[in-house]
């Protein structure tokens, strides 16, 4: 949470028991240390869903949290599958202190099933997901910034491979950072669907 501190933040998933140990609900926690120490308990990131594994919507294994460099607080985006394979994308931002700052907010609306964010040094954060169930399978980013606590999106979703690549987008395998005057993304691709895969990486102004 703060360069050289021992402050930090750590996110996990997994059941919560229920009251009388059936119906385990599907939790993401958290738990920040101050110079290395753990402070306070961990606390739950997710309002929903809250049922049991197998009864759709439920968490998918998906999850990221990143730090924001001007207010030391968090953010953890994550995806909720509402079938098999696919679901949607949901985020929530806390101070330093693990104090919620907002609601839990839908970033993105369904077909995704792998998501990871940064921040900027101005506190404005970069959501990068992909899109399944398109010919292409694509993959999206999104820049966001928190108002009030609220995750409040800036501009419209885009693509950062190029058009004229011939990818075809390999899910669960993309990254990004902020490179401190440009956002870096990279990604693993097919060259052909079912074909070898290849890394590729795009730089982005701020402003995307």
């Amino acid at each position: 949470l703060g360069e050289g501190t021992g402050d930090f933040v750590v996110v996990w998933s997994g059941l919560q028991p229920a009251r009388r140990q059936i119906n385990e609900r599907q939790v993401i926690r958290a738990r920040v240390f101050q110079g290395g120490q753990p402070r306070g308990q961990d606390f739950d990131v997710n309002v929903t869903p809250g049922g049991s594994p197998g009864n759709f919507p439920i968490l998918a294994s998906s999850f990221d949290v990143a730090v924001n460099p001007q207010t030391r607080g968090f953010a953890v985006v994550w995806t909720v599958a509402t079938a098999s394979i696919v679901g949607t994308i949901q985020g929530r931002s806390f101070d330093s202190r693990g104090r919620p700052l907002g609601p839990q907010r839908l970033v993105w609306g369904d077909l995704s099933s792998f998501v990871t964010l940064a921040y900027d040094n101005s506190g404005d954060l970069l959501v990068l997901w992909n899109l399944l169930l398109t010919p292409e399978r694509s993959l999206l980013g999104r820049l966001f910034r928190f108002d009030g606590g609220v995750l409040t999106p800036v501009g419209v979703p885009f693509a950062p491979q190029s058009d004229a690549s011939g990818e075809f987008i390999a899910p669960f395998c993309a990254s990004v950072d902020w490179a401190g005057d440009s956002w870096r993304i990279a990604w693993t691709a097919e060259t052909s669907e079912g074909g070898p895969r290849a890394v590729f990486a795009r730089r982005f102004t701020r402003g995307i």
